[in-house]
């Protein structure tokens, strides 16, 4: 067999990867474990990366330089596809439904208790699991979801279904991380207050001269720089001593 025909065997007799959600009533990804899969896996979906810029000018820079802040929460959106008209197989099946058509309400229902259904302890939504094989693998809360039925039966029940739906990632990204831990003085610092942290003395930690606390202070707007209470953020935006 050569190598082309192995390939296209092995392609035949692979097994396709349903996408997963998985559901979860923590942060931590372990208690009350509930799973959707999707009959028919997404066409595409769009994976969204967001930039924070600081906008305001830093002393010695020029007005149109805008210094690296943060970067935001990844987002996913895809399209979920629910047929019930029998006119398309789906990539796959559990036994329970074989031979019988997709009951699209009440998938949608399932769908809707995975994604969307509040915990009573923490009234919130749940915490949830993106994975479709080596595509995608991401911790998300859900963030919208539209759902058009654009076919019916003559007892008014839904044939057919698109979930159009957007997740955010709720874990801090790696690339949060090391902005908040460089220590390059062109990059945007956040530190969180602790018990005898004074503006000044965090000033001349990070950049190496105290005086510079007043422009810290004005970019995050306190109103008593003397007062910091443990606990709260203070950005610490690029910044450069002046010549004396």
């Amino acid at each position: 067999m050569s190598a082309i025909e192995d390939f296209f065997a092995k392609a035949g007799s692979a097994k396709l990867v349903k996408l997963v959600i998985e559901s979860y009533t923590d942060v931590g990804l372990t208690e009350n474990k509930i799973t959707f899969s999707t009959y028919y896996n997404p066409a595409s979906f769009t994976t969204t990366y967001g930039i924070e810029y600081n906008e305001m000018t830093a002393l010695g820079t020029s007005k149109f330089e805008m210094p690296l802040k943060s970067y935001t929460p990844v987002t996913y959106g895809f399209d979920l596809l629910l047929d019930g008209t029998g006119a398309s197989i789906p990539a796959s099946i559990p036994a329970s439904q074989a031979g019988k058509p997709l009951d699209v309400d009440n998938e949608i229902q399932l769908f809707l208790e995975v994604v969307n259904d509040y915990s009573g302890g923490s009234h919130r939504s749940r915490f949830l699991k993106l994975i479709w094989g080596k595509t995608m693998v991401a911790n998300v809360v859900l963030t919208s979801l539209t759902i058009t039925k654009d076919l019916f039966n003559a007892s008014g029940q839904t044939l057919r279904a698109k979930l159009a739906c957007s997740f955010k990632e709720f874990s801090e990204s790696e690339k949060t991380k090391a902005i908040q831990q460089n220590q390059s003085h062109d990059m945007t610092h956040i530190r969180v207050v602790q018990q005898g942290d004074r503006l000044p003395l965090m000033c001349e930690r990070i950049y190496g001269d105290a005086k510079l606390y007043l422009e810290v202070a004005r970019f995050n707007n306190l109103v008593n720089y003397r007062k910091l209470t443990p606990g709260q953020k203070i950005y610490f935006p690029p910044l450069v001593s002046t010549p004396t």
